[in-house]
């Protein structure tokens, strides 16, 4: 979070991030960062994918 300049209490990121109905799954991460702001995407890969590293993100 500092990396990108979220200023974004840990603490209370880490609590909401408990009272959320689908912890601990990707959609609870997705809907924490939708309520603090943060930008955020969620992208399906092929079931064969073995490594996050083989995605090719450039866009075209």
């Amino acid at each position: 979070m500092k990396k990108f300049n979220y200023g974004v209490n840990l603490y209370e990121l880490e609590l909401q991030s408990l009272n959320l109905p689908s912890y601990p799954s990707l959609h609870s991460v997705t809907e924490l960062f939708n309520r603090f702001d943060i930008e955020n995407i969620v992208l399906e890969g092929p079931k064969t994918l073995k490594r996050v590293s083989d995605i090719n993100l450039e866009c075209p």
